[in-house]
């Protein structure tokens, strides 16, 4: 019974370190894949050249559990991060707002007074009749041709 028990033991084991082997590998192949192509080749003769590290089962859980709290940090940090963007940029356009729409009585005289200033020093435009204008083409036209 002992015989069978250790040898369940050293299956267990066995198995174990094919999981690990198996989890870096995926890990490994997770990295190929978001590292740009031309530093791929350069990675595999690295890997290659160095022996792997084999984690023991509550490091390597370990470190599963403080990737996922970077991940989650990282999230976190993202979201808090647009929020505060978001924020910081509805409290530009309110202060615009205010600055365009909410002017003094005083201020407001003082540009009336600027603008009919403005409109007062301009020349109007004299206005011809349709006919008028007609009337002088139709002269320069004549004059032109009798030359």
């Amino acid at each position: 019974m002992d015989t069978i028990l250790k040898q369940n033991d050293d299956l267990i084991a066995n198995l174990l370190k094919i999981q690990k082997s198996k989890l870096y590998e995926m890990h490994k192949y997770e990295q190929i894949m978001n590292m740009p192509a031309k530093n791929v080749h350069a990675y595999l003769k690295k890997e290659f050249e160095k022996p792997t590290k084999v984690l023991s089962k509550e490091e390597e859980f370990q470190e599963i559990v403080e990737r996922e709290r970077t991940k989650v940090k990282n999230e976190a940090a993202k979201v808090i991060q647009r929020n505060l963007r978001r924020f910081v940029l509805k409290r530009k356009h309110k202060r615009v707002y205010q600055n365009w729409t909410q002017i003094d009585m005083k201020e407001k005289a003082e540009l009336i007074e600027k603008i009919s200033e403005r409109l007062a020093n301009q020349k109007v435009m004299p206005r011809t009749d349709l006919q008028v204008i007609k009337t002088k083409v139709y002269k320069n036209f004549l004059f032109s041709l009798n030359l």
